[in-house]
């Protein structure tokens, strides 16, 4: 039998004997009871059918399975009992799974219940995508291991995807049997009665929410809400309206001690639920840096830390249920104070997030052992990067998928946070989506997912694209044991950035861009031969800042020794000599992040309104300011040693970046897109 790719990998494939060839004369043939969910997984499939096989094949409903000619029937066990083939095992069928059995007759989709029907269609258009009109007989058993396998999109650090945008991701996390989506939110939603809380930040509206649930709810997508509900509230609280519900002069986290705190989420609440279907309700509540710190110092004090966390959540539990939903929240902070685990009310879902590439197996341990509610939840690792660490990313998404499933977890749920700016674009996402799809309907079963994501997402020139993403993701892992952040490395002053000074090596930097160029040159090579063209012109950027990223790093480490070596010796003309070699490499830098922040404009655009734009703009022109200023500085050190024979000091090794940023969230001076603008604007 021939190998198919399937994103999941299914249970069990069987082969068959011959094939079923599709022609104008079959039909796709649906139960008279099917409504409308099964009616629109039946367009799918028929959709799928002109897409990839040419043909227009015609839908219709029947009472009985007699159609006076090859058929493809779609059914389901739970209700058309009498639709099912003579001899067929239903003790095969489990919940949310299916049958798909191709002969050369007829072709069979059946789910175990409605969303198993809607799986079994994933899979056929999956197959109809390779074999085209000559399918092969077989039978693909499947179901999966976690009831609940989920993605969370941040659309509060940076981009606020436009609702297109969502819904294209809604549908291609459907394809691969997600059923529960959220987007996290801080201050991205209108709220009529808080309208301050999102101005500026192109927020989603209500009338978006409604779309973007609706398409979920076609596809058995629990569209779960998420509004973070204790910490992460630097925006909100830098607000006069709100500034009194601070914790502490830090301005991040509410005060549980202040009664208005619980006012303002029970209003928000109550104008942003009334737009989901779903009864859950993520609140989040994490990373609470600052509690105890200020006003509830001394209730802290007395009651101690965790106590005081527990007690705000018991009564964010009681505004959830006041407005008929479940509460889950991250499981970070009651993790400091293991013996509250217990407390934890038995509705509430744990959300246990850990996103190394060795997550911690014993807090996992920990909610189970307890009794209760969790989900694991890994990362895509798509945050403070270029490109997501993708190698850190299948560990750490492989490693919770194996202890959700020992540990009896109700779901995993995969995570694409946007820290500093939501630097990664959309489309360097899917992969890791994929992969936590794949691995959250059947653990372990991965062996061959690069191979099918390639062929299924970009087509016949998959493979070549998949090389290039191997290439990028090692830029990450140049050698063992060392992790490069190559986002805030590339933003490192050129003359104190501690990267360049302690810890890339020439070697290193040489391997980055040995992967760089590599990337570069094979995606440019194929852009014609591949689908999903937005996507690999998001890849192609990527590796262009990579390649940035790689001559600077070169540079400064190139300066940085050569540098030490003049000052020791006091050579003036080495140092002239220097500055020389320097000069012309710096300003082509220079360009490049200028050239960066010009391509960055439209791909952000063709995907996210302009809020959060001028941010990751004003990154690349502050890398190319930092860079005019160290021309300067060392020109000054070369009139300053050939007046005096004394060379200046380097500024002190630093880590720092991003020097701009004005709050906790993280947000550059709008001024630095403004500057883009003038330096366009025709002199």
């Amino acid at each position: 039998m021939a190998f198919w790719h399937f994103i999941p990998q299914p249970v069990e494939i069987r082969g068959g004997d011959g094939e079923f060839l599709l022609g104008k004369r079959v039909a796709i043939v649906l139960p008279a009871a099917a409504g409308d969910e099964d009616l629109f997984a039946a367009r799918q499939f028929q959709a799928a059918v002109s897409v990839f096989a040419r043909l227009d094949l015609l839908l219709e409903k029947r009472f009985h399975p007699d159609y006076p000619g090859p058929a493809i029937i779609l059914m389901r066990a739970d209700r058309d009992i009498d639709w099912l083939p003579a001899g067929m095992d239903l003790s095969l069928l489990k919940p949310q799974g299916y049958l798909l059995h191709v002969t050369p007759e007829n072709i069979f989709l059946i789910g175990a219940d409605a969303p198993g029907l809607f799986y079994a269609v994933q899979t056929g258009i999956q197959l109809l995508d390779q074999a085209g009109q000559h399918l092969p007989s077989l039978t693909i058993v499947d179901y999966p291991v976690f009831p609940v396998r989920g993605v969370m999109l941040d659309v509060s650090r940076g981009k606020v995807p436009t609702v297109e945008t969502v819904l294209e991701v809604v549908e291609r996390l459907a394809s691969w049997k997600i059923n529960q989506f959220q987007l996290y939110i801080e201050h991205s939603f209108r709220w009529p009665s808080h309208p301050k809380i999102s101005e500026g930040y192109d927020p989603l509206t209500a009338n978006d929410i409604l779309a973007i649930d609706a398409a979920c709810a076609l596809r058995h997508i629990d569209f779960v809400p998420n509004l973070q509900s204790f910490g992460h509230q630097g925006h909100l609280l830098q607000l006069r309206q709100y500034r009194h519900l601070a914790e502490s002069e830090l301005k991040w986290t509410l005060s549980p001690t202040e009664p208005g705190t619980y006012q303002l989420l029970d209003e928000l609440y109550a104008e942003f639920l009334p737009n989901f279907r779903s009864r859950l309700l993520n609140v989040d509540s994490d990373e609470t840096w600052d509690l105890g710190k200020g006003k509830s110092a001394r209730k802290v004090a007395e009651q101690g830390l965790g106590r005081v966390y527990l007690d705000h959540m018991l009564r964010v539990r009681e505004l959830a249920a006041k407005h008929g939903r479940r509460m889950m929240f991250w499981g970070d902070i009651i993790l400091h104070d293991p013996e509250l685990i217990p407390h934890i009310p038995d509705d509430a879902i744990v959300l246990q997030w850990d996103y190394s590439d060795k997550p911690s197996e014993e807090h996992v341990r920990k909610f189970a052992d307890a009794g209760k509610n969790f989900y694991v939840c890994p990362s895509v690792h798509g945050f403070v990067s270029f490109f997501p660490r993708q190698r850190v990313a299948r560990d750490n998404i492989r490693a919770l998928a194996d202890y959700g499933a020992r540990y009896g977890a109700l779901g995993l749920l995969n995570t694409d946070w946007g820290d500093a700016g939501h630097s990664n674009l959309q489309g360097l996402a899917y992969y890791g989506y994929a992969f936590g799809a794949a691995e959250s309907w059947g653990p372990g079963r991965t062996e061959n997912f690069d191979h099918a994501f390639g062929r299924l997402f970009f087509g016949s020139g998959g493979e070549v694209v998949m090389e290039a993403m191997h290439s990028l993701e090692q830029i990450a892992d140049p050698v063992p044991d060392l992790l490069v952040w190559d986002f805030p490395a590339f933003h490192q002053p050129f003359l104190s950035g501690k990267d360049y000074r302690e810890k890339l090596t020439p070697e290193i930097v040489d391997t980055i861009r040995a992967h760089a160029a590599r990337a570069l040159s094979l995606l440019t090579g194929i852009k014609s031969a591949v689908r999903a063209d937005g996507v690999l012109n998001e890849l192609i950027f990527a590796a262009i800042q990579e390649n940035a990223f790689a001559d600077k790093a070169t540079l400064a480490i190139t300066f940085h020794q050569r540098y030490a070596a003049v000052k020791a010796s006091g050579d003036i003309a080495g140092l002239e000599m220097l500055l020389r070699d320097v000069r012309a490499p710096m300003r082509k830098l220079i360009k490049t992040s200028e050239d960066i922040a010009d391509l960055l404009v439209p791909l952000w655009l063709l995907r996210a309104h302009e809020s959060g734009l001028a941010e990751m703009v004003g990154y690349h022109l502050e890398v190319a300011d930092d860079l005019r200023s160290s021309l300067e500085w060392l020109n000054n050190a070369l009139k300053d040693a050939k007046k005096t024979g004394v060379f200046p000091d380097l500024p002190s090794p630093t880590d720092a970046w991003f020097p701009q940023f004005e709050s906790p969230n993280g947000l550059l001076k709008r001024a630095a897109y403004a500057r883009r603008d003038a330096r366009r604007r025709p002199q």
